[in-house]
Formats: C-alpha cells, structure tokens, sequence
C-alpha cells in the first residue's frame, strides 16, 4: 500500500504591493477617510479583514471578520477595493491566490477632534475626514 506525503513547495513568495509595504501603508493613509459621525462621537476601534489577492495581482473576495461601524467597515472595504494591482504570489514558480489578513486600528487624533468640535450642530453624517496610518500588517488609523 502506498501513502502519499505531501511535499511542502520549493519555494513560496507572498503578494507584493507595488512599491513594497511602505508604499501600502502609504496607499492606505492617502485613501481612507474617518467617517465625520464617528468623529463627532468620539468613537474608535479596529477593523479586521480578509482578502485574496488573485493570480492576476487583482483584490478580491474582501471580508470584514470582524468591524467596529459599518460606516468605518464600508470605509475601509471601498479604499480596499480601489489598491492597484499587487505582484501575485508565486509557489514553485507558479501564480496562485494568497490570502491576506488586516487589521485597521482607528484612533482619533486631536486633529480629528477639533474638526468635529467646529462642525458641531451641522448634519454632514457621510462626511469624512482624512486620517493617518502606521505600522505593517495593522495598520492605525
């Protein structure tokens, strides 16, 4: 009777973001937006999420696994779903499909602050405000 091992790959190489994760953390600061109400009441907290990136470098099959708003989840689904192609992941020199895990963290600045406290009294619930991003895989907001 014969028993079949798996074999692990030859060699694995994850996505890339064009530019490398700089150049990610840059994209996602550049993009997302804190939602204005979240910032009026003072609200905070993580985002966490799940994505392909496709043989083609594509995004697909985004994932809040777990969310703290729906209008920050809705926030960062769109910036997501708007990131250039990546550099696909390759196995034994082949394309496949990789997932990836993230975790948004949003913290109000005192920027932020000050920019609700001025529009306070007016209703301007799909409003946002940019914000600031740091770190590698958890990215804060």
């Amino acid at each position: 009777k014969l028993i079949q091992v798996e074999s692990s790959p030859k060699s694995l190489a994850y996505p890339q973001f064009p530019g490398g994760q700089s150049e990610f953390n840059n994209f996602i600061e550049s993009n997302v937006r804190y939602p204005y109400i979240l910032a009026k009441i003072e609200m905070e907290g993580e985002v966490d999420i799940t994505f392909t990136i496709d043989k083609l470098g594509q995004v697909k099959n985004i994932e809040i696994t777990k969310g703290f708003d729906p209008l920050a989840d809705k926030e960062v689904i769109r910036v997501l779903s708007g990131m250039p192609r990546w550099i696909p992941a390759t196995m034994d020199s082949e394309t496949i499909d990789c997932a990836q895990k993230l975790t948004v963290t949003s913290t109000l600045t005192e920027e932020l602050r000050k920019q609700a406290e001025q529009m306070k009294g007016q209703t301007l619930n799909n409003d946002v405000f940019k914000s600031k991003t740091t770190n590698n895989k958890k990215i804060k907001l």
